[in-house]
């Protein structure tokens, strides 16, 4: 791969970031809400006051110029960025790095692990299936990838949550370890972390499983179709070997673009399952700061996820064509 190509490369993704980030910022600044109207609502409720003087305490209390005009806002963010500061949040008056390294640590591990999980068994199940295609365990397998990629992950964590949570009683009902337990590398504590994560993680892998299940099916069945599998049929190699050595491997190839997108379902598609177990990760600070329109930490947030997402495709650019000869040659 040439230094010229991998130039161009980089200044398409330099503009990308640019484009994706700029449309961010402006949408979210466009969204309708008031935080200082959020936070006064939370204080008339909880102090009983009127909602002139819950409102007035609600200005003073955030770190908000609502008359300051979009421009200056936007000059600022990039400014900012380049110096790698994301920016304060008006509702926590805190630092957004410092939230997000807070938050990021949690949602990496659950997050690791489910895609982990997800991949693991996708591509066994759907590489089963091409081989089998057209019987029993094809049409399960296949039914299984369908039913799985209907039902969201905020949507399986309600159902993980009500059935194994409330109605059997198998994991907690939140948070990511006890809160009697200290935080530390002890066995208790690492015990506690893995058994709070249970419910986050089968809710954030079944939804990929489904991805990679059909993904990985589909690219197996163009592959079984090739002369060189035909080839080591006619050889007489048994077909667990055939499987494993001639049609899933090249079978992957096309699914490693399908990281990418992992990467930001791993920091953005949790928002709605890390905010029903209330695990403490970049998903549900996303959830908290959309209720309370804190506006700097969404676009704080959103930065995060896109650079994650185009950084990973910009290296998976970059990489594939060493996995792939086909991809070199085109």
């Amino acid at each position: 791969m040439s230094l010229k190509h991998v130039l161009k490369k980089f200044g398409i993704f330099i503009l990308f970031v640019w484009a994706a980030l700029s449309l961010t910022f402006i949408l979210v600044h466009l969204m309708p809400g008031d935080p200082a109207y959020v936070l006064a609502t939370m204080y008339m409720q909880q102090w009983n006051i009127k909602f002139e003087e819950a409102y007035k305490m609600a200005q003073e209390s955030l770190a908000w110029d609502p008359t300051k005009p979009i421009w200056i806002r936007y000059v600022e963010y990039f400014a900012n960025l380049l110096k790698g500061n994301l920016g304060e949040s008006i509702v926590y008056r805190e630092s957004i790095n410092k939230i997000v390294a807070k938050s990021i640590p949690w949602t990496i591990f659950i997050g690791s692990i489910s895609l982990f999980l997800a991949y693991m068994i996708g591509i066994y199940l759907g590489s089963h299936a091409a081989w089998k295609r057209g019987k029993a365990s094809d049409t399960s397998i296949f039914s299984l990838g369908i039913v799985l990629s209907s039902f969201p992950s905020f949507v399986m964590a309600v159902f993980i949550l009500i059935f194994l949570g409330v109605k059997f009683k198998l994991i907690p009902l939140g948070g990511a370890y006890s809160e009697w337990i200290d935080p530390g590398f002890t066995p208790e504590f690492i015990g506690s972390v893995l058994y709070h994560a249970i419910g986050p993680v089968i809710a954030l892998s079944a939804e990929n499983i489904a991805i990679y299940i059909l993904g990985m099916r589909n690219s197996a069945v163009s592959v079984i179709q090739e002369d060189f599998v035909n080839f080591a049929v006619m050889r007489g190699l048994k077909n667990k070997t055939i499987s494993r050595k001639y049609v899933r491997k090249p079978a992957i190839l096309p699914l490693i673009t399908n990281l990418a997108a992992s990467v930001g379902f791993l920091f953005g598609g949790a928002t709605l399952a890390e905010t029903i177990f209330r695990y403490p990760g970049i998903g549900y600070q996303f959830g908290t700061a959309l209720g309370m329109r804190d506006y700097p930490l969404i676009v704080g947030l959103f930065t995060v996820q896109i650079l994650a997402v185009l950084i990973a495709m910009f290296f998976i650019e970059l990489i594939y064509p060493l996995v792939d000869p086909r991809a070199r040659e085109r």
